[in-house]
């Protein structure tokens, strides 16, 4: 019977395969910024997995390098939709420890209403950050909250006002409620982020959390939802026809850091 460990393995070198496309060059700039988009999503997947795996940091090092380079690159094809791929290099440098000033600067300019590609999530926490009226943003950003499979939690609004007011007990409940809620869907078929690489990290609880140490507060030690056991399906059933479809490989994951419990099996 396939482990999980031997599924993440099988999803990471699949993705890895993936990256070793490039983009006609020859293509009009919005389909050339939609394929440094895509490459860049496979690399965000690449990321996770070696997390998941606990590789060598210079693995994960990379990956996250090249899932930057992909959304510069998508922003320099086509200008015009440069802020969808804003998101993933607000992300990217987040998680390389980078300056993200910039691409906050550039993230608050955005108009979310006009586009729902675009997620609040990040126009929210990028006002936070630079200390900007992040107030025009909060109805659409409650109107995402309510809406099913999104990344923007159940709790998220509360766990803001939480932030703001430097709540760190009621934030820190708040963030284990969303955590919970990222459970929830992770192990749900019908969601968006089941059976994927978002099934690992769940990425609104992380920014919040981040941003309470960038301003002062330290409530990691609170949290206790983090770390739950995601039940993983197989990725192409159909390559495994000895096995049951609904085949379930259980491991546990650290939805802050994407980490398993696989590191002592590798």
């Amino acid at each position: 019977m396939r482990t999980a460990l031997e599924e993440i393995k099988f999803r990471l070198n699949h993705l890895e395969n993936m990256t070793k496309t490039s983009p006609n060059l020859s293509l009009s700039g919005v389909k050339i910024a939609n394929r440094y988009r895509s490459l860049a999503s496979v690399y965000q997947g690449v990321y996770i997995y070696n997390a998941a795996l606990c590789l060598e940091e210079d693995h994960i090092q990379k990956a996250l390098e090249n899932m930057l380079k992909m959304s510069q690159l998508a922003i320099a094809a086509d200008e015009c939709s440069a802020q969808l791929s804003l998101e993933r290099v607000f992300l990217a440098q987040l998680l390389l420890s980078e300056d993200i000033k910039e691409v906050s600067e550039r993230l608050i300019t955005i108009d979310t209403n006009k586009n729902e590609g675009v997620s609040p999530l990040f126009v929210v926490l990028a006002c936070l950050r630079l200390g900007e009226n992040h107030t025009p943003f909060m109805a659409s950003f409650k109107k995402r909250e309510n809406k099913k499979y999104d990344i923007i939690l159940p709790g998220a609004t509360e766990a803001i006002n939480y932030l703001i007011n430097k709540d760190e007990d009621k934030l820190a409940l708040a963030l284990d409620s969303m955590l919970l809620a990222h459970h929830k869907e992770a192990n749900n078929r019908h969601s968006d982020i089941y059976n994927s690489p978002a099934a690992f990290m769940s990425l609104a609880p992380y920014f919040i959390l981040d941003l309470a140490k960038f301003l002062g507060m330290d409530i990691q030690s609170k949290i206790s939802n983090n770390k739950q056991t995601l039940k993983l399906g197989l990725m192409f059933p159909t390559e495994s026809p000895d096995l049951p479809k609904n085949h379930k490989m259980p491991v546990e994951v650290d939805y802050l850091t994407a980490k398993t419990n696989l590191v002592n099996t590798l």
